[in-house]
């Protein structure tokens, strides 16, 4: 396997666990709880009791709330929370974290760090409100992911209910998962509806530089269309920045001209398998729905739009990096400026799907294929002194050599994991109609020679 290399040194000047976030982004879950991150947990009260934004509790009781402060005064002083776990042990893999990557992209949009932390007040207290919003807006969505859940798609429901009325054996991780979040303070799935939310966040919008939508599937909801609505008619589309966790399938030309009048636009569309095996696990989209979208992406020419294509690493697709990468770069072309422009996320929950249960026999024929491409990818990026001649190129292949090593390398039961896998999709196909070992027939053969 190819070695891990370090990612970019950490600036000098700003305390070691500084994170943007904290300073600049307000986030929800999808049950509009409030988090610092998609990598976090949500915030608690001082008893312990997950907060909610909701007619009772405003997004600016949160933002200076005693857990909000106390991580900023934590950070300063060189400590990252334990919330922030997901942060710490991306970099101690030699990972760059999110916390990193956003220090190290220095958005225009979030400020002066240094400026950032004068604001500060000895108790963590920030003056100025938040000026990035990362929403998810509820679980409404018309796909079913195999790593998903009812909890993120409204879609799942169905599924969910006969897996658990049907007596179809599904390994306990699974059912788990399936089930989150329990017993516990379920949430609303329909919190952004609170009119309270709507009338703040155009309250904000003056002084707002970015909004982040997820989901569910965020086009399919009413408060985003009409959030966008307004901020075209008001004019402050001009200094807002947008960002999308989507699964694409809504994009159309007339969305493209109303995301051109913004500032910027950064769409991250998810692609986790080419063909029938997209098909498998972003169950029941169209592949050449998808497909046409992403050609229209790549026709786009708005000068301040990025996409990125967000790759959900798992077991199922562990041996097609290659392919989806593949596919990338007849789509979008060689010579565009890739360097964030294809991301590699990490399946950790449930366990029964997650890459960490990859036997040797597929974690060597995961690397073969993938360093066969690497090295046909060279052939076409040609070094000049050991230096690629585009350094975003360099970055798209150095990232993903560490992602891959990071996907592999956590230790679970192999055998018995496995197994759960082989269980959990046996059950999904026999409630959908689908074959897992038909459409991921190389990854089938390796299971069962392992089995």
């Amino acid at each position: 396997m190819a070695k891990q290399e370090k990612p970019h040194p950490y600036p000098p000047g700003l305390p070691s666990s500084f994170c943007y976030l904290p300073w600049v982004q307000f986030g929800t879950t999808v049950g509009g709880f409030p988090r610092l991150c998609a990598n976090t947990p949500s915030l608690r009260d001082e008893s312990g009791e997950r907060l909610q934004v909701s007619c009772s509790l405003g997004v600016d009781e949160v933002w200076n709330g005693e857990q909000m402060k106390a991580i900023r005064r934590q950070m300063i002083s060189g400590q990252l929370p334990e919330i922030c776990r997901r942060c710490s042990d991306m970099e101690s893999s030699g990972l760059e974290s999110k916390r990193l990557k956003m220090i190290h992209l220095k958005p225009e949009w979030a400020g002066d760090p240094k400026d950032l932390l004068r604001e500060t007040g000895e108790d963590g207290h920030l003056q100025a409100g938040p000026r990035s919003f990362n929403l998810r807006l509820g679980n409404v969505c018309n796909l079913k992911c195999v790593m998903c859940r009812p909890d993120f798609s409204s879609k799942w429901q169905g599924d969910f209910t006969r897996l658990f009325t049907e007596g179809l054996a599904i390994p306990p991780s699974a059912a788990e998962h399936l089930g989150f979040p329990g017993e516990g303070k379920q949430g609303d799935h329909r919190w952004y509806e609170e009119s309270r939310v709507f009338e703040f966040l155009k309250s904000s919008l003056p002084s707002t530089k970015q909004f982040y939508f997820s989901g569910g599937e965020p086009m399919m909801t009413k408060l985003h269309g009409d959030l966008i609505d307004h901020c075209l008619e008001t004019g402050h589309c001009r200094h807002i920045h947008l960002m999308y966790d989507t699964n694409g399938l809504f994009i159309n030309e007339d969305w493209l001209r109303k995301w051109e009048r913004f500032e910027t636009v950064d769409i991250h569309l998810s692609v986790d398998g080419v063909g029938p095996k997209y098909e498998y696990i972003r169950y029941p989209g169209k592949w050449e729905q998808l497909n046409q979208v992403a050609r229209l992406l790549s026709q786009w020419q708005a000068p301040g739009a990025t996409v990125r294509i967000l790759v959900t690493q798992q077991l199922l697709n562990a041996l097609d990096g290659d392919e989806i990468l593949s596919w990338y770069l007849d789509v979008f072309g060689s010579d565009a400026d890739v360097r964030y422009q294809i991301v590699w996320n990490l399946v950790e929950w449930p366990e029964c799907l997650t890459s960490h249960l990859a036997a040797p026999s597929i974690k060597e024929k995961a690397w073969h294929k993938m360093e066969e491409l690497v090295r046909s990818i060279k052939v076409n990026w040609p070094e000049e002194a050991g230096e690629f001649k585009n350094s975003a190129q360099a970055f798209l292949l150095r990232d993903l050599q560490r992602r891959w090593h990071y996907a592999f390398e956590k230790k679970q039961e192999i055998n018995e994991g496995l197994r759960e896998f082989v269980q959990y999709l046996n059950a999904l196909d026999q409630i959908r109609g689908t074959d897992w070992q038909s459409t991921f027939p190389e990854l089938a053969a390796l299971i069962q020679a392992e089995l």
